[in-house]
């Protein structure tokens, strides 16, 4: 077991620099990590926004962890890839963050992020809502325990929501540099949609000894490339498939409701795919 958490590990963070980004995308079940795996992703990032949208619930800290541990795990056994888990700020205090870390490692998931928004979290992308954060200090605190909880073969990603609270780029550098010292692998410098300068001088200032990863869910136009040659080693896009798939649902609805013959709608995967997905044994890809 121990070997197979290495390989893991080593495919999200590469011992040598790797000439492009590792690509997560979000997978919010295990027939989306599945189409993830066979599209080329380098893993699946398991997104607190997906879920609490999947169980019709806002982004708020609703989730616990322990039905985050449930849909990890499912998705952790529908693929080979790493699996890293989206765990808010680990749920409030520094031993609910340790155990749901422990927990995680257990089940085989590869990771967790976690964030230093005070309890209850709020979406990044919600404008006009309070954005108090934990102070550095004690978010600090809480990468280290959970760091101590897993040992080094689990990957401990950060991030800080410092940009979205309205403070300074130093600051947040700050903040990320402190939790990259407390034992993070990778930090996040996240900010939802302001200048797109923010990404490259994160990029240009940051010395630290974490590698650097970014979720442009609000920076349309901003490739992987681009990314890549900024200086960032990860990119998570964390909502686009649900988004997708939400749109073709949206649409396929309308034109259900409206009758007529089933043949004439567009846009639907053929029915072997969904069983050649849940893994029904002989069924070849359509």
């Amino acid at each position: 077991m121990a070997a197979e958490y290495q390989a893991r590990r080593q495919r999200l963070l590469p011992p040598e620099e790797p000439s492009a980004p590792v690509l997560l995308v979000g997978t919010h079940n295990a027939v989306a990590a599945r189409i993830a795996e066979e599209a080329g992703f380098d893993g699946c990032w398991v997104s607190s926004l997906e879920i609490s949208a999947t169980k019709g619930i806002p982004d708020r800290n609703l989730l616990g962890a322990k039905e985050m541990i449930d849909v990890a795990q499912t998705i952790r056994s529908a693929t080979t890839l790493p699996v890293v888990v989206d765990c808010d700020n680990g749920y409030g205090t520094d031993l609910a963050a340790a155990r749901v870390a422990r927990e995680l490692h257990l089940s085989g998931v590869t990771g967790m992020c976690i964030e230093d928004s005070a309890f209850p979290k709020r979406n990044s992308l919600i404008k006009s809502v309070d954005r108090s954060l934990e102070s550095r200090e004690a978010f600090a605190g809480r990468v280290a325990r959970a760091r101590a909880a897993t040992g080094d073969d689990f990957v401990i990603v950060a991030r800080t929501e410092a940009l979205i609270a309205g403070l300074p780029l130093d600051d947040a550098i700050d903040r990320a540099q402190s939790y990259a010292e407390a034992g993070a692998d990778i930090v996040v410098v996240h900010s939802n949609g302001g200048e797109v300068d923010d990404l490259w001088e994160i990029a240009k200032k940051w010395t630290g000894p974490a590698r650097l990863a970014s979720i442009p869910t609000a920076y349309t136009d901003v490739t992987l490339d681009e990314l890549g040659h900024a200086g960032y080693g990860m990119v998570v896009y964390a909502n686009h498939l649900l988004r997708g798939a939400l749109a073709t649902m949206t649409r396929l609805a309308a034109q259900l409701r409206r009758g007529g013959q089933l043949s004439a709608l567009t846009g639907l995967a053929p029915i072997q795919e969904v069983l050649r997905l849940s893994g029904e044994p002989g069924v070849a890809a359509a």
